[in-house]
């Protein structure tokens, strides 16, 4: 055990640094994302924090006036051999131990903070990271670098070597910042005595937790990757260039506040442009001469002796506090000085002006932006990469490229509930973000040949085609599925439907519905008050009414007492008959086939006669066993969508949601009921 895991606490602490350190104050519990560069900070000792921490403050103490419920206090990145009061720590973490190849002890960097404290999100541009945590526990959130399409990753404020996420990760805003739904997180929580890799440009947000004290410390490592580390040099010293220009032609001074302490005293120095610029060819020179073998052996030992572990991603959802509905930020000036620095500076444009200054030529046209999908499909899930200015055509070609289908059978379906989308030659004209389909969304391709508008799926004791036998009709794929399945069934009162006979959408009878069941809610306040509706009455008529909500479980019972007849809602996935309306003793039933998303009306079909029946006797019970055998066949068939653990994310206000059950309690308490799949 190393010494710092064996010795250090906080009266350890005390007694062997001597003299002040920063510590950067910040507020607990607090939405508002608390840039380092705007922080408060103090100059204290050791002890006056343990005083503090305490709760046993002397008068003069720095931290008096900052209580210890509200603040957090972070002393960080404090390079030992260059902080004095910490040159007595140093040889206290013996990273050679771990490896021989592994630099002196001389380079560490010290950590000392209480619960609640943290760094913002970001990723640093040179080499590797190894950290070591002494006291307490932090929480590391990492990000792989192929997230960094979703991370809105930033160079203001400036701080060289780190490239920051524009993500608060303490509330994330996802109405502003919705691509981050598509990243791929890993969660480690630091116990003391654990070592902790973060590889190269992987991003990471890290906070204190409440552990068995209310102090943390750690000690980490930089090593630095030369060959790759000159390239990242020679950008950041252009991004710098870049950025202080624009800083210096600006008539607002203000906007160097935007700057971290080192990077404001280069820009207010007299020689700031020749002394970024000789920086830029040097490294420039640096990176174009690099030998790409000279790694040292350090890249390839192998820590037989260790015990490592490589802890598994999650859903991001999973690892943020309990979320709420969010209001949309004030819209931000899009013209503002931070804006633009934020433009010039953005790690694709010094990507691509470094590529620039190492051709001395000019890059041409500009790179269009990607957008990339998900496709499920009969040959399975795809990956499918197109440029924003791709149209639906361009979609349906390139689905088509890669599976078994052809343009003429296509079936494409996107959002959630799914809906078809329109591949008209009017329509495949059309831009992708038209539709809109947005970045990292998911569709679902499949084939649509010819074939009568209802399925018989048979058990394994197949039904001879003269035998009646229970059908699924197919409603279209909208909003109405639902109102539509139950006028489909309720309006065959005579049971002279066709078997052929498309299942068709009113759009006035599905309206007319729509204000039965609002009028319904409002002559019943006591029955239906906000307990029951999941949110205030005069909301629910007010949603309820319009053309794009979706009906479910609270619609299916209201529509049994209007009709006045038991409403059975086979479950595809379970198998489950939910029998609304059995409390009331009604004469007569309809039956739904529920897939996950969908409904659909069951019948059954005689084709000596080539009609449907829809509405049938509630003492008729056999017919809930055929309707039954007749889901298992379903979800054999693979013939429905399992939403109980899938990614979802409310197309209003992104919020991401887990599984079929989160989108309902959103739906319920938000009034918001369009959803798309999010991964």
């Amino acid at each position: 055990m190393w010494p710092a895991v064996r010795n250090w606490n906080l009266n350890y602490l005390t007694k062997n640094i001597n003299g002040n350190i920063q510590f950067r104050m910040g507020r607990k519990g607090i939405s508002v994302f608390q840039r380092e560069c705007d922080a408060l900070y103090i100059s204290a000792t050791v002890d006056d924090f343990a005083q503090w921490v305490n709760n046993s403050c002397q008068p003069n103490n720095p931290f008096i006036d900052y209580s210890c419920s509200e603040w957090w206090a972070y002393a960080s990145y404090l390079h030992m051999p260059a902080c004095p009061p910490l040159k007595s720590l140093i040889e206290d973490v013996p990273w050679s131990t771990l490896s021989p190849y592994f630099p002196k002890n001389s380079d560490s960097t010290f950590w000392l903070g209480t619960s609640g404290s943290h760094t913002a999100c970001h990723y640093d541009t040179y080499g590797v990271n190894f950290v070591l945590q002494v006291l307490g526990q932090k929480r590391w959130i990492l990000f792989p670098p192929s997230d960094t399409q979703f991370m809105y990753p930033t160079r203001i404020p400036l701080e060289e070597s780190t490239v920051f996420s524009e993500v608060n990760f303490q509330q994330v805003d996802f109405i502003n910042f919705p691509l981050v739904l598509n990243t791929s997180p890993t969660v480690v929580v630091l116990q003391p005595g654990d070592v902790l890799f973060v590889p190269r440009h992987w991003w990471h947000f890290v906070e204190s937790i409440e552990g068995d004290g209310s102090v943390t410390c750690a000690v980490n490592l930089w090593l630095d990757q030369p060959s790759l580390d000159n390239e990242e040099r020679c950008k950041e010293s252009l991004t710098q260039l870049v950025c202080l220009s624009l800083m210096h032609s600006c008539k607002d001074k203000g906007i160097f506040q935007s700057l971290h302490v080192p990077e404001r005293e280069l820009a207010l120095s007299s020689n700031w442009f020749e002394t970024l610029k000789n920086a830029f060819r040097v490294n420039l020179h640096s990176s174009m001469s690099t030998v790409y073998n000279s790694e040292p052996p350090a890249k390839t030992f192998k820590h037989d002796s260790m015990d490592w572990a490589v802890p598994p991603t999650c859903d991001i959802i999973e690892i943020l506090p309990e979320l709420q509905k969010l209001n949309a930020l004030p819209a931000a000036d899009p013209f503002s000085i931070e804006k633009l620095l934020r433009a010039f500076t953005d790690p694709e444009v010094i990507d691509l002006s470094t590529v620039a200054s190492k051709q001395s030529a000019s890059l041409g046209a500009p790179v269009s932006g990607i957008l990339l999908l998900r496709c499920k499909s009969p040959s399975g899930q795809l990956n499918i990469e197109l440029s924003s200015d791709s149209t639906v055509g361009d979609l349906a070609d390139k689905v088509c490229s890669l599976t078994d289908l052809t343009r003429r059978s296509l079936s494409l379906r996107y959002g959630y509930p799914l809906k078809r989308l329109d591949l008209g030659a009017e329509n495949c004209s059309k831009l992708l973000t038209q539709v809109p389909i947005r970045n990292g969304e998911s569709i679902v391709a499949d084939s649509i040949e010819p074939r009568s508008a209802s399925h018989a799926i048979p058990a394994a004791s197949s039904v001879p085609a003269t035998q009646p036998s229970i059908i699924r009709l197919i409603a279209p794929s909208d909003n109405c599925c639902l109102f539509t399945s139950v006028s489909t069934c309720v309006e065959n009162e005579n049971s002279l439907r066709s078997m052929d006979a498309p299942v068709v959408t009113n759009a006035e009878g599905v309206q007319e519905t729509r204000n039965l069941i609002a009028s319904f809610v409002q002559s019943y306040p006591e029955t239906f008050n906000q307990g029951i509706l999941g949110m205030a009455p005069e909301a629910y008529i007010q949603n309820i009414i319009r053309p794009d909500c979706w009906g479910g479980g609270i619609e299916v019972s209201i529509l049994s007492q209007i009709y006045e007849l038991e409403i059975n809602v086979v479950d595809v996935l379970t198998g489950r008959i939910d029998r609304f309306g059995e409390d009331k003793a009604y004469q007569q039933r309809i039956l739904l086939l529920y897939d996950g998303i969908h409904y659909d009306p069951l019948a059954m079909s005689y084709p000596d006669k080539g009609t449907v029946q829809t509405i049938f006797p509630t003492s008729l019970n056999s017919i809930l066993d055929e309707a039954r055998n007749l889901a298992v066949s379903v979800r054999k068939a693979g013939l429905f969508t399992d939403l109980t653990n899938c990614n979802l994310m409310c197309s209003v206000c992104r919020t991401p949601l887990k599984g079929q059950q989160g989108a309902q309690q959103h739906a319920a308490s938000t009034g918001h009921t369009q959803f798309q799949e999010r991964k």
